[in-house]
C-alpha cells in the first residue's frame, strides 16, 4: 500500500465551458474587445464545480472508481484497494502500489500535466494541502503544519522566529476579564488576518485549538489584550513547530485506553470524548465545550466551540457538550 498526492498543473484549462462565456476588455486606447472562452480560467466563479464534474467523470469512467455516496469528494474502487480525495486540483490517494503508480498514474498523465509525491518507506514524505505527511520508522504517520504558515504570522505581527520562547500556547491572562482598550483600525486588520490563517491552521493544532476560539471571538472588535494572547501564541507555534499530530493504526477494536474485544472484527469502533469548563466567560458567562474522536487509536476529529445558551450549572454544561461531540460522531460516523 502506498499513500500519494498528486498536484494537476493545468486542472482548469482542461475544462471545457459548460454555458457559453463571454469576456469583455477595452486597451488603452478605448477599443472594446469581446473574447468566447472556450475553456475555464482559473478563479472563474464556477471553475471549481466544472472541474470537480470533469474529474471525476474522468475517474469513473477511466479508473472504474464510484463515489462514496455520503462524501462525494472521495471516489473508490469497488473492490476498496484505492480511495481518493479530491481537493479542487489536488487529490489525495492511497491504495496498492501497483494500481496507484501504475494504471492511476498512467491515464492521468495521458490527459493532464501532473506532478506526484509517494511514501512507500519509513523517511517518505508528501505535502498536501500545506501539509507535511511523514512514515516514521516506526510506523506512525505524523501530519505537520507547514512553517511558512508561522513564518507569515510573527512577519505580520513584527515578531522575530528565533527569539521566542513560550511554553504553553495559552497566555495566562486568558480567562479574565477583558477591560483594555480596541485595537486601531490598522492593527484590528492585522488582528483579523492573523486569526483567519490560525483557523486554517486549527484542525492541525488540537492543543491550540482552545486559543484559537478565544481569539476568534474577538474579529470584530479587537482589544490591547487580544492581541497580548495572540502573540503568546504565535511565539509558542514559532518555537515548538517540531510538535505534530502522530497517527498509529492500533486495529478496528482497539481504544485510547482499552481494547472492545465484543465488538465484531467488521465493526469500527469510533471514540468520542468531551468536556466542558463552566461559565469560563466572564462577560457573557457562556461556557466551552471541546471534543475529540478517535478510530484505531488514531485522532479523526477535534474541536473547541463557545456553547451558544448559557448554562445554570457544571453539569448542564457537561450535558451541552456531550450532545454537540455526540451529533459531530453520527455525522462522521
Amino acid at each position: 500500500m502506498v499513500l500519494a498526492s498528486l498536484d494537476v498543473r493545468d486542472a482548469f484549462l482542461t475544462v471545457q465551458q459548460e454555458c457559453p462565456t463571454l469576456v469583455h476588455t477595452t486597451d488603452a486606447c478605448g477599443n472594446s474587445k469581446s473574447f468566447a472562452l472556450g475553456r475555464v480560467l482559473p478563479g472563474q466563479r464556477d471553475g471549481s464545480l466544472l472541474w470537480y464534474k470533469a474529474i471525476t467523470k474522468f475517474l469513473k469512467e477511466r479508473l472504474d472508481l464510484e463515489e462514496h455516496a455520503p462524501y462525494p469528494c472521495v471516489l473508490k474502487s469497488k473492490d476498496n484497494s484505492c480511495v481518493v480525495m479530491i481537493h479542487v486540483d489536488d487529490l489525495l490517494i492511497a491504495g496498492r502500489k501497483s494500481f496507484v503508480m501504475g494504471k492511476f498514474s498512467e491515464e492521468l498523465r495521458k490527459f493532464y500535466d501532473i506532478s506526484m509525491q509517494c511514501i512507500e518507506k519509513p523517511g517518505d514524505e508528501i505535502t498536501f494541502l500545506k501539509r507535511v505527511h511523514v512514515l516514521q520508522p516506526d510506523g506512525r504517520l505524523t501530519l505537520q503544519t507547514h512553517h511558512k504558515h508561522v513564518m507569515q504570522l510573527c512577519s505580520l505581527l513584527g515578531m522575530n522566529v528565533r527569539t521566542q520562547n513560550k511554553k504553553s500556547p495559552g497566555h495566562s491572562d486568558i480567562d479574565k476579564e477583558d477591560t483594555t482598550e480596541e485595537l486601531t483600525a490598522e492593527k484590528s486588520t492585522v488582528f483579523r488576518t492573523c486569526v483567519g490563517i490560525l483557523m486554517y491552521l486549527a484542525n492541525d493544532l488540537p492543543h491550540c485549538q482552545h486559543v484559537i476560539r478565544h481569539l476568534s471571538t474577538y474579529s470584530s472588535k479587537p482589544t490591547e489584550k487580544s492581541m497580548v494572547v495572540l502573540k503568546h501564541l504565535v511565539a509558542y507555534l514559532a518555537c515548538h513547530g517540531d510538535i505534530s499530530v502522530s497517527l498509529k493504526w492500533t486495529g478496528r477494536c482497539s481504544g485510547i485506553y482499552h481494547g472492545y474485544p465484543d465488538i465484531s472484527q467488521s465493526d469500527n469502533v469510533l471514540e468520542i470524548f468531551t468536556d466542558s469548563d463552566w461559565a469560563s466567560d466572564r462577560n457573557t458567562r457562556r461556557s466551552v465545550s471541546c471534543c475529540v474522536m478517535f478510530l484505531g487509536s488514531c485522532l479523526l476529529f477535534s474541536a473547541s466551540r463557545t456553547q451558544k445558551v448559557v448554562s445554570l450549572s457544571s453539569a448542564e454544561a457537561e450535558v451541552y457538550a456531550c450532545s454537540s461531540g455526540a451529533s459531530d460522531g453520527i455525522l462522521l460516523s
